[in-house]
């Protein structure tokens, strides 16, 4: 919802078709009676699916509101089990941009099997200034948890910092539970890189 495209209508649309290939791998215990172990059977099998997803978008200049389905009639088909559905999933959200330098935005997630909603929030943004390096450095910080267990030791914290280079983004982002960054610091770390079109937020 803050990505950095430009749009020129209200209402945008799109649809996605999908097609999956996978292997699986999986071990099975065999025991007797007495729980004594006769053998170990590991097999491997492999599939093909299908699946599709549609999505909504509606861009009121400083609010950007969207709804997402993912995985409409979406199946796999292993070759030694049966067909499998992958469960629909529903987005909800809502970005607000006030100006070309911070953004914020709320998301809802439901899927369509008995789950809780899942929720994120984020902010993001990048440094004012003229001609100076700082220019192209960008921020972001969010917070995702599950609605029915919410609490702050529950939730997912995320931070990242990006730089812009011509055409091409370095990010990097750091996140975990709170009790990931104290006292023993072990979060997740992850770096990427990444063509852009433009230099908005």
């Amino acid at each position: 919802m803050t990505g950095n495209l430009s749009y020129s209508g209200p209402v945008f649309y799109g649809f996605n078709i999908k097609y999956y290939r996978g292997v699986l791998a999986y071990a099975r215990s065999v025991y007797a009676n007495d729980s004594t172990l006769i053998d170990n059977d590991i097999e491997i099998d492999y599939s093909n699916g299908f699946g599709a997803d549609a999505g909504i978008l509606y861009y009121a200049k400083k609010i950007r509101l969207g709804l997402t389905i993912s995985n409409i009639f979406s199946r796999v088909m292993w070759a030694k089990h049966n067909t499998a559905r992958i469960p629909t999933r529903f987005n909800l959200s809502l970005g607000i941009l006030p100006n070309n330098y911070i953004g914020g935005d709320f998301e809802v997630t439901k899927f369509v099997t008995n789950s809780p909603f899942i929720f994120s929030l984020g902010l993001s943004g990048k440094l004012r200034g003229r001609g100076s390096w700082y220019n192209n450095l960008r921020f972001s910080g969010g917070i995702y948890s599950i609605s029915s267990n919410f609490n702050m030791d529950n939730s997912i914290y995320s931070f990242g910092l990006g730089y812009l280079a011509g055409k091409f983004r370095i990010s990097t982002a750091i996140s975990g539970y709170k009790t990931q960054f104290s006292p023993t610091f072990h979060p997740e770390y992850r770096v990427s890189l990444s063509l852009t079109q433009n230099k908005e937020l």
